[in-house]
């Protein structure tokens, strides 16, 4: 069997140019020209599966694709053909390529749908983190301290930039964004007490991924792939002081909008989130009735391990870990770190959950581009007394590249 790369060349849009590429198979490079029956369709879900039985679990929702590819390629083939003489257990390579960069997505003999009366494949795939595959090659080596030390924020961005080909990278509103491997290369001019990981535990891309979605559940952080970018967005930030960190959308943006009520009865919550280091565990808790009458008990426990805190050691000139019976680094200051991330992530959870507000926001806004996959929401003053200067932040999306709108819904975060 060949190995099967189609493309569709670069496709002139309203949003810019766009182009798709599928490659499976193995064996001698087969090279062909594709045409798709439609634009593709992204989606993700960002925030926690109401359809799942147990709410309590936080799940990581990643972006989906479907696209539909005329199955007659250049040189007279079929693409149902090589997909037909693939076995269940080869993949399906999905590259699409926007105006902010190019996604990668996985998919499969069995994800794949053949229309006889239309002469079109379609095929649904889910984005590369998914299955473990690395778009470019991790290495955290070149953000690795003298000392071996590797700070959060470098470990977020290294494994973000393998998500994709040079993805745009969009951090915003970690707690580790104020500190990277430059912080840990220089003596400091404060004696500060810092939270670090040890190289060797974040050497693989496996042990990355690990740290990389425990450190997005304890955020709060929605993490994803779309449309070129590759993001980490603290759910609860609604900070309008950078222009890219928001949309603004007035009545004139909308096609459609709407609203719908929550039904879940929470009665109470328990948060339980833990930072791990070697003075201990540095411990946010926090328990709040929600609605005596309510039929639903959450508690939500998590804990990131393997972290260390270190100080500056003027004579040695070097970074080294404090002593055990120490403050851990997340213990420093007024409010304390643990006391800003738990604190959050409570928000967070409480606004993804419906309990600070009492109904969510559907809408369908023109422009793919108006509104980018790690923004939130402002809406002006001229759509409905709901909604009118509020800010939410998107708990679903759907890019529908074929009309160029957006849609979506999402919850009150301000």
């Amino acid at each position: 069997m060949s190995t099967l790369r189609a493309s569709t060349g670069t496709i002139s849009r309203s949003f810019g140019n766009f182009s798709a590429q599928i490659e499976m198979g193995s064996g001698t490079l087969v090279e062909r020209d594709m045409s798709l029956a439609t634009m593709p369709t992204l989606t993700q879900d960002f925030d926690l599966q109401e359809e799942t039985a147990d709410i309590n679990e936080i799940k990581i929702n990643l972006s989906d694709i479907t696209i539909k590819i005329f199955d007659g390629l250049s040189e007279g083939e079929s693409l149902f053909s090589y997909i037909e003489a693939l076995e269940l257990s080869d993949t399906i390579q999905i590259q699409i390529t926007t105006p902010a960069g190019t996604d990668y997505f996985i998919s499969s003999k069995a994800s794949c749908r053949y229309d006889w009366r239309a002469r079109t494949v379609e095929l649904t795939g889910q984005a590369a983190l998914r299955f473990d595959v690395e778009v470019t090659g991790y290495s955290i080596a070149d953000k690795t301290s003298n000392d071996g030390w590797v700070a959060p924020y470098d470990l977020i961005q290294k494994f973000l930039s393998t998500q994709g080909a040079s993805p745009t990278i969009k951090i915003i509103g970690s707690y580790f964004d104020n500190y990277d491997v430059t912080d840990l290369n220089f003596a400091p001019i404060d004696d500060p007490k810092l939270l670090v990981l040890p190289s060797t535990s974040v050497t693989t891309y496996s042990q990355a991924k690990t740290t990389f979605l425990r450190l997005s559940v304890i955020e709060s952080a929605m993490i994803g792939t779309m449309m070129g970018y590759a993001f980490y967005v603290r759910r609860n930030f609604n900070s309008t002081s950078d222009p890219d960190h928001y949309a603004s959308i007035a009545g004139s943006n909308l096609k459609n909008f709407g609203v719908e009520f929550n039904q879940r009865s929470v009665r109470n919550i328990d948060y339980d989130f833990r930072f791990e280091d070697q003075t201990g565990q540095p411990v946010y808790t926090f328990s709040d009735v929600i609605n005596s009458a309510g039929s639903q008990d959450l508690d939500i426990a998590y804990i990131a391990a393997g972290y260390k805190t270190v100080e500056y050691d003027t004579p040695l000139q070097e970074w080294i870990e404090v002593g055990v019976t120490a403050d851990s680094a997340l213990e420093i200051g007024s409010p304390n770190g643990i006391t800003i991330i738990g604190s959050n992530a409570k928000d967070s959870y409480h606004n993804a959950l419906g309990i600070e507000s009492s109904y969510k926001v559907d809408f369908e806004i023109f422009g793919i581009q108006t509104l980018k996959p790690y923004e939130f929401i402002e809406f002006a003053n001229d759509i409905h007394p709901t909604v009118n200067g509020k800010k939410v932040r998107p708990s679903y999306l759907e890019y529908d590249l074929q009309n160029d709108v957006v849609k979506g819904e999402g919850y009150i975060i301000g």
